[in-house]
């Protein structure tokens, strides 16, 4: 979503006392708010990785997540330059307001919408492994894989790229505005439709569970693999419906608003207007922030394995230092003065 940071403060000082009071809510919802969803988003988005990356957990759909959690990661630091700029640090800045704020802009949705279709392209993979369980089994990530997910991060970039220019010299060019469209089509309206028929599609699979039905036919296939491996699936689908879900919910909002702003040349004349967007921003922050809490909460097998993976870090940080100090004690030991001996 596209971030007002600047048109939220530019506006007289002498306001009524209910518009203060939205501008405070805006300037809080910039500044404190924002500053913990980076700290836990981060947080997560790291640990997310450090698990999702890892040779246990390493397959197409959890690679595809990792690349979201790249994309949610980058989008959470870029937002520091945001909350500086509202808590007073760089909002005189010179450097922050001639283009640089423009360029964060620019590379923020890009970032967004890098995250939104890389959530549309897992939920595509977990839609095909239940329609064809036996051909999606054996794909593996190959080059192939590996080139669309650099196609959908260029194919976002080129929807977003008419971000980076001013919306002042936007708004003067008529085919500038035309790419605001386009972007609107393919990162706000196509996703929230492809994601919620995606969702309903997924939640019926999950109802139906028919692919163990097809399997047993096969006499070749033993009953106890096609049960774990059912079962294996079922948990990743319902992981991937819960993030799905929570992904629509943090951003239909924000889509609708945008929807709004793009058709109304007036709309952020009104501060009631920029608290929406604050507030619809605020929930798409959150859902980039969520995506490590539901990763825990909708699987047993992510939770042992991170803390499997952060038990193993700590050890050998442990015994890094401990040889470490071992290695200090043994210079100490044999760097004896001449004089003793």
């Amino acid at each position: 979503m596209n971030r007002s940071t600047n048109s939220t403060v530019s506006g007289s000082p002498s306001v009524v006392p209910f518009d203060m009071s939205i501008l405070q809510i805006v300037m809080f919802l910039n500044s404190k708010v924002l500053l913990l969803q980076i700290i836990f988003g981060c947080g997560g988005n790291i640990l997310n990785l450090v698990v999702l990356l890892s040779r246990a957990m390493r397959s197409r759909t959890n690679l595809i997540f990792a690349a979201m959690a790249f994309a949610d990661l980058f989008f959470l630091i870029l937002h520091i330059p945001s909350v500086l700029f509202f808590i007073g640090t760089i909002r005189d800045a010179p450097w922050y307001r001639n283009g640089f704020s423009q360029v964060i802009a620019g590379i923020l949705n890009w970032f967004s919408a890098s995250s939104i279709w890389f959530m549309m392209y897992a939920t595509i993979e977990r839609v095909q492994v239940f329609r064809s369980p036996f051909r999606t089994s054996k794909r593996s990530a190959s080059t192939r894989f590996f080139l669309t997910l650099f196609s959908i991060a260029f194919f976002c970039l080129l929807l977003t790229i008419v971000h980076f220019i001013n919306p002042k010299t936007r708004a003067a060019s008529k085919y500038a505005r035309y790419v605001v469209y386009i972007h609107m089509i393919f990162v706000v309206i196509i996703p929230m439709f492809l994601s919620t028929s995606l969702n309903i599609l997924l939640v019926c699979a999950l109802r139906r569970n028919s692919m163990p039905l097809r399997m047993l036919n096969d006499s070749h296939v033993h009953k106890s693999l096609i049960v774990q491996r059912t079962r294996t699936e079922r948990k990743v689908t319902a992981m991937v419906t819960v993030i799905l879900s929570s992904f629509i919910a943090c951003n239909a909002p924000g889509a609708v608003v945008f929807v709004m702003k793009e058709s109304d040349d007036h709309f952020d004349e009104s501060r009631r207007h920029i608290l929406m967007q604050a507030i619809c921003n605020s929930l798409a922050v959150t859902g980039k922030v969520l995506n490590f809490l539901l990763f825990c909460l909708s699987s047993e097998h992510f939770r042992a394995l991170l803390k499997k993976r952060l038990c193993y870090l700590f050890r050998l940080h442990h015994d890094s230092s401990r040889r470490q100090n071992m290695s200090t004690t043994a210079t100490k030991t044999f760097s004896v003065p001449l004089n003793d001996l």
